[in-house]
């Protein structure tokens, strides 16, 4: 399959070329579609895919994969390989994959389509709750270009 979700939709892996489901990777990670908006913080970085929040899954230098933060750039490093990152995965779904959330917002909201990601309506670096209520469906990139400027520069 080309692009799939994980985890209830709480994890999504982008596409590689036209067909398939989600953003296409390569596109993805170009500065016009979101990256330029975080001022240098996110160049290094190669995003393979992405939580139901917009957390970035990348890996930097072909030699390891980190989660980047859309609120406040932060960089976690998770491992030197994707069964790394498989691994982190499943370690803690709920955490790490954002399975449970995932499944509850969705049956009470529908499903997500393939380019949508979650935004707090109040950021939650800036107290944001993880109520349903609280939180706006956006198209993934739009909702990484609010997130980018300025408090990613910022912090």
């Amino acid at each position: 399959m080309n692009g799939f979700f994980l985890f209830n939709g709480g994890v999504q892996v982008f596409r590689a070329g036209e067909e398939g489901l989600g953003p296409d990777m390569l596109s993805w990670n170009t500065g016009e579609v979101w990256k330029d908006t975080y001022g240098g913080l996110a160049d290094d970085l190669f995003c393979f895919g992405q939580d139901l929040f917009g957390a970035q899954f990348a890996i930097v230098g072909d030699e390891e994969v980190v989660r980047f933060d859309p609120e406040t750039a932060d960089v976690e490093p998770i491992g030197t390989s994707l069964e790394d990152w498989a691994t982190w995965l499943q370690s803690d779904p709920d955490v790490n994959g954002v399975n449970s959330f995932s499944y509850a917002f969705q049956k009470e909201n529908g499903a997500l389509k393939h380019g949508e990601r979650l935004i707090p309506r109040q950021f939650f670096v800036g107290g944001g709750s993880y109520a349903f209520d609280s939180l706006s469906v956006k198209d993934g990139a739009v909702a990484m270009r609010i997130r980018g400027p300025p408090r990613a520069a910022d912090s």
